[in-house]
């Protein structure tokens, strides 16, 4: 009996794995397993439920996808299972692609969508969600061969309809920034989504959408300091009257004014921290302005930091003769 149960389960397991880590109740009953057993391997903490109608081998650890671990990969697992007409979307599939979410917390473990013959809004449900929409050819792709998923680009719209802009400018940055995204097939995506409820919204992350910026927290403060009026130059290059390089800035205002987005994260060296105010110092030398804010800053009090851009702007100053501005093109990915 011992043999057959440790047979079973290691085909089980096999099996599991192949699909992220689930299988349903008709899956456990294919392998041979009678009812008496499925009940007797739940027991002996050989099977554990992970919701109705799905299994978890013991000894199943799924790997990882995108940001997707442990338990929220099982979840999405058991999901597709229960629905195999449907996609990975929104917010799952942002943590598919390992894209940033900010703003409010989303309580449900898991999105997915069916084909549907028109989009509707999210609505939550006991495990997920399960949306209905139209899945247009080429706006899915399988990054596993048990994970079909939205395709960046549709992800992106997605979260901008549901989410708001400020959600769907993160990601899209932070996709075009990973060289998963770029205008040409977002704006393809949004073309063919063009009366979908919200698409406004991202229309307006496709007007916005900057390849360059470094951050969920740049990306944030760019669009909310742009709704305050001022329009800021990013990723500049400031060198001095030789030539050599002074500081690499995350935004400048009218040549004079430099603004830093300091994220948790950004300086996670001391030695990066010194050179980080040496640079600053090097750069007030120069004659400009230095303002710098973190998270809880433009969360919770963009207009502050606006107004220290103003407050810095109207400061008398002269920027040293010679010193050279130029905008980044390139995007500097890490190896």
């Amino acid at each position: 009996m011992r043999d057959r149960a440790e047979s079973l389960l290691r085909h089980l397991c096999e099996r599991a794995l192949r699909q992220g880590g689930c299988l349903t109740a008709a899956q456990v009953r294919e392998s041979g397993l009678t009812e008496g057993e499925i009940r007797t391997f739940v027991r002996r903490g050989l099977l554990h439920r992970r919701r109705q109608g799905a299994y978890v081998p013991a000894g199943v650890a799924p790997a990882p996808v995108g940001s997707l671990a442990g338990d929220a990969v099982l979840d999405v697992s058991a999901a597709l299972l229960r629905h195999p007409d449907a996609v990975a979307s929104h917010e799952t599939a942002a943590r598919v692609w390992g894209l940033p979410l900010i703003g409010r917390a989303v309580s449900a473990p898991e999105t997915v969508t069916r084909p549907g013959t028109r989009p509707r809004t999210p609505t939550s449900a006991a495990h997920g969600r399960v949306l209905a929409s139209i899945l247009y050819p080429g706006h899915v792709v399988r990054r596993e061969p048990w994970l079909p998923v939205t395709t960046p680009a549709r992800t992106v719209s997605d979260l901008a309809r549901t989410r708001g802009v400020e959600d769907g400018l993160v990601a899209a940055d932070a996709a075009a920034y990973a060289g998963l995204l770029d205008r040409e097939a977002l704006g393809a995506v949004l073309a063919d989504c063009r009366d979908f409820p919200a698409i406004g919204r991202a229309v307006q992350v496709l007007e916005n959408l900057d390849p360059l910026a470094e951050s969920p927290l740049e990306s944030l403060s760019r669009w909310r300091l742009r709704g305050l009026g001022l329009e800021l130059e990013t990723q500049v290059v400031i060198t001095d009257a030789r030539g050599e390089f002074v500081a690499r800035v995350d935004f400048l205002l009218d040549g004079c004014v430099i603004g830093e987005a300091d994220g948790r994260g950004k300086y996670t060296d001391p030695a990066d921290l010194w050179a980080e105010k040496r640079r600053e110092d090097r750069a007030r030398e120069l004659g400009f302005g230095v303002v710098r804010w973190g998270w809880d800053d433009m969360w919770l009090r963009p207009h502050e930091v606006a107004d220290r851009f103003r407050s810095e702007r109207v400061r008398p100053r002269v920027i040293a003769p010679g010193v050279r501005l130029a905008r980044e093109h390139s995007i500097r990915r890490a190896d």
